[in-house]
């Protein structure tokens, strides 16, 4: 899985993510697919497909990992790139290096996720050309 960090190559945040939706898939992505819910997003990530979130989240992890949302975040845009079951998470990339959360990476938990597309959060899944 690569870890883009924008800041060095001067993207903004949805050019980055959609650059690592294309690296993971080695396919274009097309016009993005609107996933309007939780259920949406893991139906779509079963098979490996990643899935850009635009939401407000928190600028950092938790020392576990884990991005908790706390009212204090900001508008971004990530990649979700794996779900886990036992964890009830998926792993975000934000495309900010491996120097930020676990080597480039952190976990949004399910009820996280939930939040952050209720209160106005976009996910979206590429839809190939």
């Amino acid at each position: 899985m690569p870890i883009f960090d924008r800041r060095v190559e001067g993207l903004s945040g949805p050019t980055a993510a959609w650059r690592t939706v294309r690296a993971v898939t080695g396919a274009p992505t097309g016009t993005p697919r609107p996933l309007p819910n939780v259920p949406a997003v893991l139906t779509t990530m079963e098979d490996g497909t990643p899935v850009v979130l635009t939401a407000k989240l928190p600028r950092t992890p938790t020392p576990d990992g884990y991005l908790i949302p706390d009212g204090h975040g900001r508008t971004q845009t990530v990649t979700l790139v794996a779900y886990s079951r036992p964890r009830q998470a998926v792993r975000v990339t934000p495309s900010l290096g491996i120097g930020w959360g676990q080597m480039g990476r952190a976990w949004l938990s399910l009820e996280a996720l939930g939040q952050a597309l209720a209160a106005g959060g976009r996910a979206y899944a590429p839809r190939p050309k």
